[in-house]
């Protein structure tokens, strides 16, 4: 609504936040970093990646690489109902033929 907007006048300052991302990476459609929302899970994020690469990827070999008290730290054995922190980098394994 424009009567919410606000005039700048010289001298203004706006400041914006930083937007919140993870990076995905392995086998997905398309591997980027994405802005997330606090409380996504595993399987938002992979849709936003356009999801697990159906030939080749596996839904089940899911980890994510986090740092965690100045420490990096992977987690294995990745639920899709798993929340995502700003940071993380989720990786999607090959499928096992």
């Amino acid at each position: 609504m424009l009567a919410n907007n606000l005039v700048l006048q010289d001298g203004d300052k706006v400041f914006v936040r930083k937007a919140q991302a993870v990076t995905v990476t392995g086998y997905v459609r398309n591997v980027g970093a994405y802005n997330i929302e606090p409380g996504m899970n595993v399987e938002q994020v992979l849709a936003l990646a356009g999801g697990v690469d159906p030939l080749r990827g596996s839904d089940k070999r899911i980890e994510i690489t986090r740092k965690e008290n100045g420490k990096t730290v992977t987690i294995k054995d990745v639920k899709k109902t798993d929340l995502v922190k700003p940071g993380d980098i989720i990786k999607v394994g090959r499928r096992i033929m």
